[in-house]
């Protein structure tokens, strides 16, 4: 196949393309992104059709500027490409973070569909170049008015935007949250170490009392011991004096 023919195919199918890998990677990530972008561009395209653009075609026009012959409304191709593109560029704008080497496809894929549809084939006639460049505007309008739209609904909502997580990843970590937790340790055994702690304080101050009662008991019998004995000696002084006396 000829390098020519390949870059006409690329450039007749690049939205198809281009919105084709967009919902597969929704699909790989697991989000609503892709779906939330191609309910945009259907609403792009109402935009488009309600304006009722005419234009003069080519008689060539089934064969080479319209994706599996089917009759497109005018400019569509050159709006869901500039949609697509600033639906991306405004997310990196607030972040600061811009990938370059998806800009640079991004507008490769306009640059040439433009060239395609506008230069080389004149798909709309005399107005190619004014219908592309109008359609153009629109999906950059269009997109920005989308994007401000989900951006203004608050943080819970960021997630459906492009390049809404910066390098500091900060949706991860956008909410301060006061929820408290309770950890406990578990040994291999199965209880937790705080009953442990509770079990052993518990047998350590059973072993104190223990030892604070037979402290007392000892203390108590030696003192009545030194009771006795001092008794005792003074019945025996007093016993004495007694004999000495008579």
């Amino acid at each position: 196949m000829e390098l020519g023919k390949v870059f006409d195919l690329l450039s007749l199918f690049s939205p198809f393309l281009l919105v084709s890998f967009i919902a597969l990677l929704s699909v790989y990530n697991q989000d609503l992104k892709a779906l939330v972008l191609i309910f945009g561009i259907i609403l792009l395209i109402i935009i488009l059709k309600t304006m009722g653009l005419s234009v003069e075609q080519n008689a060539d026009y089934d064969t080479f500027c319209t994706m599996f012959n089917v009759i497109e409304t005018p400019g569509s191709s050159s709006a869901v490409i500039a949609f697509i593109f600033i639906s991306m560029l405004l997310p990196m704008m607030f972040n600061k973070h811009y990938n370059g080497i998806l800009i640079t496809v991004l507008f490769l894929l306009y640059f040439s569909d433009a060239f395609y549809r506008a230069i080389k084939y004149k798909c709309y006639g005399s107005l190619s170049m004014s219908t592309t460049l109008l359609s153009t505007v629109i999906g950059l309008s269009f997109g920005a008015l989308y994007f401000f739209a989900i951006y203004f609904l608050g943080e819970d909502y960021y997630n459906l935007l492009y390049f809404n997580v910066s390098k500091n990843n900060r949706v991860q970590c956008d909410k301060l949250n006061t929820r408290e937790y309770n950890c406990e340790w578990v040994d291999g055994s199965g209880n937790t170490v705080e009953e442990q702690v509770d079990s052993a304080s518990g047998v350590v101050a059973d072993a104190a009392a223990q030892a604070a009662a037979e402290a007392a008991s000892v203390a108590t019998s030696e003192a009545i011991e030194k009771a006795l004995v001092t008794i005792n000696s003074t019945q025996k002084e007093e016993s004495e004096s007694e004999s000495e006396s008579k």
